[in-house]
């Protein structure tokens, strides 16, 4: 979470450089996009986090890597195991492209 707030505090930043020129309609039109897709991408790393809490109730990164492996390495798992793993198999790409949205990398920087 850390991240995500240090992430979302840069992005302000972005905000108003995008906006500074009042005179021109382009640079306020370009600073109300980038807070638009700022916005997209903060609600799909949020629902990526929230699916990934529920699903695991874990919410340090060892103790999902943990997690993970035991599953990678145990090929057999009852229902509750099922669930874990469509939650977490659903959890992760929204968390990626949430950051990929946020750090404005390739195919999303248009």
């Amino acid at each position: 979470m850390a991240a995500f707030i240090l992430i979302e505090i840069q992005s302000i930043g972005g905000f108003i450089l995008a906006a500074t020129n009042n005179r021109s309609t382009y640079s306020q039109e370009a600073g109300l996009k980038y807070f638009i897709l700022g916005s997209f991408s903060s609600i799909t790393l949020l629902l990526g986090f929230s699916i990934l809490y529920v699903s695991t109730t874990f919410a340090y990164f060892d103790e999902l890597r943990i997690l993970l492996n035991f599953f990678f390495l145990d090929s057999e798992g009852g229902s509750t195991e099922s669930v874990m793993k469509f939650g977490i198999f659903i959890a992760l790409p929204l968390i990626f492209i949430g950051l990929a949205f946020k750090l404005y990398s390739a195919p999303f920087h248009n």
